[in-house]
C-alpha cells in the first residue's frame, strides 16, 4: 500500500534491460519497445491480475518502458501507483514528471 492505495513494484531483468537498450536485438530499438510493452505487460498481469482495473497503471508502465526514448536512463525498478489519476497524455513532458503525474 502507498498513499492509501495499491502500489505494484517490479524490477526489470538483465534480459529486459538488454531488450530495452536495443542490445538484445542490435540496431532494432523498436523491437525492444514492442516486446516490453506487450510481453512485459503480460508478465505483470500474470503476477498482478488486478493491475488491469485502472488505466493509469498501464499508462505508468508504458511510460517507464518508453523512458529511454525520451533520453532518460532505463529504469530498473517500476513502481506503478494506483492512486495516480489516468493520464492519456502521459507522453508529454516525461522528462519532468518521470512517469509520476
Amino acid at each position: 500500500m502507498y498513499k492509501g492505495d495499491w502500489r505494484y513494484n517490479g524490477n526489470v531483468s538483465v534480459w529486459g534491460v538488454a531488450v530495452l537498450a536495443g542490445t538484445a536485438y542490435p540496431r532494432v530499438y523498436g523491437i525492444g519497445q514492442s516486446v516490453m510493452r506487450n510481453q512485459g505487460w503480460k508478465e505483470w498481469v500474470a503476477k498482478y491480475p488486478a493491475i488491469t482495473n485502472k488505466a493509469t497503471l498501464r499508462q505508468q508502465y508504458n511510460c517507464h518502458v518508453a523512458s529511454g526514448i525520451y533520453g532518460l536512463p532505463i529504469a530498473k525498478t517500476y513502481n506503478l501507483e494506483r492512486f495516480r489519476s489516468n493520464n492519456s497524455t502521459w507522453g508529454w513532458k516525461v522528462w519532468s514528471h518521470k512517469c509520476n503525474w
